[in-house]
């Protein structure tokens, strides 16, 4: 292999690890690096916009949009028509915060969510919202919530509010899907693909998880619903004894907070034709 032609192929592949990281948030830093700034700019973004959204929410006819769209999911910000000051104040974050993640411009990337479903009645009740940025950091014991009046209100990381609260943020779904986009365009002709998989006649063995369990929850109440990841832990063969069934434990853990899972998993022989590995 010619050197050059290696040395460059390297410099592709790590040219796009870079760009996935600034996608997802993250960043590669030295071992001594000093301490990161934790109002970077993806959250000096959010929460200026939550600021400004909740000055918004002054105008009934603003705060009813908002209310309905709210009550349906998560809404694009760009698109609830709170004003033509409020409209630019979402294109120039956008801007900001694709820069800060290295994707392209021109993409709506914020939005903003009810907290917690158990909000929406006092919501459509007419409770005025407060309005926060939804922390970068897990371990965040506290956030800012802006009520429409200007006032702040300290809020408790390990505490639902009972007052409505709406959280401005990043799609993270989205940013991923341009993320990958950007390192496809950037991997270019770098990128190979080896030999095509071969199917199994025979079939091949799955396991199939029947339920989790969450045990005890104690993630912020800000990082949206719990969510539950499962791996199974393996059970042993030969050619004459089949698996039936494997106990599998998980523990996922969030900031400070460990949150442990258990369940059994059930192999079983498929006959479906499928790739192999």
């Amino acid at each position: 292999m010619n050197p050059s032609t290696s040395r460059r192929g390297r410099a592709t592949v790590l040219v796009a690890v870079l760009a996935m990281l600034a996608a997802l948030g993250a960043s590669p830093s030295p071992a001594h690096a000093a301490p990161a700034d934790p109002a970077g700019p993806v959250y000096t973004a959010t929460d200026t916009l939550a600021r400004q959204l909740a000055s918004a929410l002054r105008d009934r006819g603003s705060r009813d949009r908002v209310v309905s769209v709210a009550a349906a999911g998560p809404f694009d910000l760009a698109t609830i028509g709170a004003g033509a000051t409020f409209a630019a104040s979402v294109r120039s974050a956008n801007e900001t915060v694709s820069a800060a993640k290295g994707l392209p411009g021109g993409v709506s990337l914020l939005r903003a969510r009810l907290a917690d479903p158990a909000m929406l009645p006092a919501l459509r009740a007419g409770a005025a919202p407060l309005v926060a940025a939804t922390p970068t950091d897990d371990l965040q014991a506290s956030l800012v919530g802006y009520a429409p009046s200007g006032r702040q209100v300290r809020l408790d990381a390990a505490r639902v509010p009972r007052r409505p609260v709406l959280l401005v943020e990043v799609d993270t779904g989205k940013a991923l899907s341009l993320g990958v986009e950007v390192v496809r365009q950037r991997l270019g002709g770098a990128a190979t693909l080896g030999a095509a998989p071969k199917a199994a006649a025979n079939g091949y063995w799955a396991t199939k998880i029947d339920a989790v369990h969450l045990n005890d929850d104690k993630e912020p109440w800000f990082k949206g619903v719990p969510r539950s990841t499962a791996s199974w832990a393996g059970s042993a063969w030969t050619a004459r004894q089949r698996p039936t069934s494997s106990r599998c434990r998980t523990s996922t853990t969030t900031g400070r907070r460990t949150t442990r899972t258990s369940c059994w998993c059930t192999s079983t022989r498929t006959s479906t034709t499928s790739p192999t590995s």
